[in-house]
């Protein structure tokens, strides 16, 4: 249920992101009803309407403020004017706009200089409970939060039977985790306890297939930390990551294992440090004061994300800060090189000798777009990211040698894995992964982890427990039980079942659906989702082009089973198609389980392999070829 407080919007500048985020979920706790750029906006919104629609709609205006960001330019400075606009439209009486200092500094808007403040520093919770002091003072706050509380209540109760009054989930976790945070907290289904192992164990590799789960892992134990002060858990994404740059930012003329394992343990320890300082809990000792002043000189801290520090770490600005005190070398590199290391050896004397009662997790997500490039490119990212995970796992053991409870975990497609090169990671692997897969107990399809993850949600939303497929479905789809028949159309992965479901409930016009109803959301599904999916899973693997073009080829085959020659036969009679290589084409869409491979044993019975029931197994262009329902029904909408 969308809240129907006023909107308390926080503005903030980037340098003050963490305290900002703090704020919005201490609110949150409160029973407020705030508003944040970060948790609020939806991929693909135009950022600045949604801020311009949001603070005119809200309520109350926080204004976070710090020397880090009163003297700034940048877009806060326009969404404070637009506040003080705002302000002029209230009488003299009443309140809208609410600063708040994290220090020792002053507005640079003279109208905001003239409005009391709440200080968050040197205690956090006395500023809070100012804030909260002055929202309560508005009797409209209170009527709504108590008429809220009520509906509610009344939500909590009432009897739900419908088909479509179950939430099953969003394509994306992160999206998850700001609308239905309850889908993640009680509706996570986690029968191998992935999240306690990378609570309390010392696994930290999570690899699985596209749409397996990884992200969820990452947004539950992001939810976990909000509720616990003891934890604190860190999401940090390499989408966009400018690898190239990173490439160039270490003049060293050693091996690129071993070049870039340096530079992403100087980048990692620089983040982690950040983190280290922002927890109260956390005690440092060394050269504490000299470090952090350092590092903040050379503009890498406080409040960087790691694209952040790494374009940093490539400016002449950065090279020229580090080699200003290097007087004992010859050339430039060798002062670059010194500089980073003596850098990297104070950062690793101070972050593990820290004492704290706190865990940290410091999670690193979206590492696909280590795809998007080509040629030499690709080998050097390729590079870049084997050399991220022996970092990782080089940070974990000293924090672990240490007793430091901190580690960074990295989420990773196995299909990119699977690609890295270096005798070290096969033995990470074994020892520290999570490996997700979902097609277990799939002999009998009601007792498989998807339908049980399905059922969970679905007790959720309905309070109760249920299984919809015997409550709300028919039992056979296409002369075939209805569950393997939904099974069978997916890949087994959360994300492709729960998108098939929200399918069927949205064509779905009574209270439950009908086998025709079923087979046209079907349908809808394979060419809407399921193709797109494949689409985007085979980038860096094939170009748009030869995806379209292997596409057409399967379509021109006008079956779901062929051999391998026999394509080939086809794709040869088109002149166009004649530098197309059709065995990498197929090899990437069996690596995604688009198609199968079909043999016959010795006693002439068929059995066909795809990649999600058989991980291990490898296209065959010599066996028949076998196309996944989903994919074929998307090929012939």
């Amino acid at each position: 249920m969308v809240s129907s407080l006023p909107i308390v919007f926080i503005s903030y500048a980037h340098e003050d992101d963490e305290a900002a985020v703090r704020l919005y979920h201490d609110l949150k706790k409160a029973g407020v009803n705030p508003w944040i750029d970060k948790e609020n906006l939806l991929p693909g919104q135009n950022w600045r309407t949604e801020i311009k629609k949001a603070i005119r709609s809200s309520r109350y205006f926080i204004a976070v403020l710090s020397t880090n960001s009163v003297g700034r330019k940048g877009y806060v400075q326009k969404e404070v004017a637009d506040a003080l606009n705002i302000l002029d439209e209230f009488p003299e009486s009443e309140i809208f706009i609410i600063p708040i200092r994290l220090d020792d500094c002053r507005p640079s808007h003279e109208k905001m200089g003239e409005l009391h403040w709440a200080n968050m520093f040197p205690i956090w919770e006395d500023g809070l409970q100012k804030i909260l002091s002055t929202l309560k003072s508005n009797p409209e706050v209170e009527s709504l939060k108590q008429k809220q509380k009520a509906e509610n209540l009344m939500a909590i109760s009432r009897p739900f039977g419908s088909f479509k009054d179950i939430e099953f989930g969003k394509a994306d976790a992160q999206t998850e985790r700001i609308y239905h945070p309850y889908l993640l907290l009680e509706g996570f289904f986690d029968e191998l306890e992935y999240v306690d192992k990378l609570l309390k164990g010392y696994v930290f590799l999570v690899l699985g297939p596209k749409g397996s789960g990884k992200t969820a892992i990452a947004s539950k134990l992001k939810l976990i930390s909000d509720s616990d002060k003891g934890l604190n858990v860190s999401l940090n994404e390499l989408e966009n990551f400018p690898y190239s740059l990173f490439s160039k930012s270490f003049p060293s003329d050693e091996l690129p294992e071993v070049k870039y394992t340096v530079q992403w343990e100087f980048l990692l320890l620089i983040s982690l440090f950040d983190n280290f300082t922002k927890d109260k809990n956390c005690r440092f000792k060394g050269k504490f004061g000299a470090l952090k002043n350092g590092l903040q000189e050379l503009g890498v801290f406080p409040g960087k994300t790691l694209m952040e520090i790494a374009q940093t770490m490539n400016s002449r600005d950065f090279k020229s800060k580090i080699t200003d005190h290097v007087h004992d070398r010859n050339s430039e590199q060798e002062k670059i090189i010194h500089g980073i290391n003596v850098i990297l050896n104070n950062l690793q004397n101070v972050t593990y000798s820290i004492d704290s009662t706190s865990s940290y997790l410091f999670i690193i997500d979206k590492l696909d777009d280590v795809l998007t490039k080509r040629g030499k490119q690709l080998n050097m990212q390729f590079d870049l990211l084997a050399s991220l995970i022996l970092a990782a796992d080089k940070i974990n053991r000293s924090f672990k040698e240490n007793n430091i409870k901190a580690k960074i975990i990295i989420l990773c497609r196995d299909d990119l894995y699977s690609k890295l090169e270096n005798p070290n990671l096969n033995k990470i692997k074994e020892d520290y992964k999570i490996q997700l897969n979902w097609y277990l107990n799939n002999e009998d399809p009601l007792s498989s982890n998807l339908i049980k993850l399905i059922n969970l949600r679905a007790k959720n939303s309905l309070k109760r427990d249920i299984d919809i497929f015997h409550e709300f479905f028919p039992e056979t789809v296409w002369d075939d039980p209805t569950v393997k028949t939904l099974l069978d159309n997916t890949r087994c992965r959360p994300r492709d079942i729960i998108m098939l479901l929200n399918y069927i409930k949205d064509n779905t016009k009574g209270s439950a659906p009908t086998k025709s109803e079923i087979k046209n959301s079907i349908k809808l599904y394979s060419n809407n989702y399921f193709l797109s999916e494949i689409k985007d899973e085979v980038a860096g693997f094939l170009t748009s082009d030869e995806f379209d073009k292997i596409i057409s080829l399967l379509y021109r085959m006008n079956s779901m089973k062929f051999r391998f020659n026999e394509l080939k036969a086809k794709k040869d009679h088109d002149e166009n198609l004649a530098d197309f290589d059709l065995k990498k084409a197929v090899e990437a869409l069996y690596n995604c389980s688009a198609v199968g491979c079909a043999r016959s044993n010795a006693t002439g019975k068929e059995r066909i392999t795809f990649r999600y029931r058989n991980p291990g197994t490898k296209f065959d262009p010599d066996a028949s070829l076998r196309i996944h329902y989903g994919l074929l029904k998307g090929i012939y909408m």
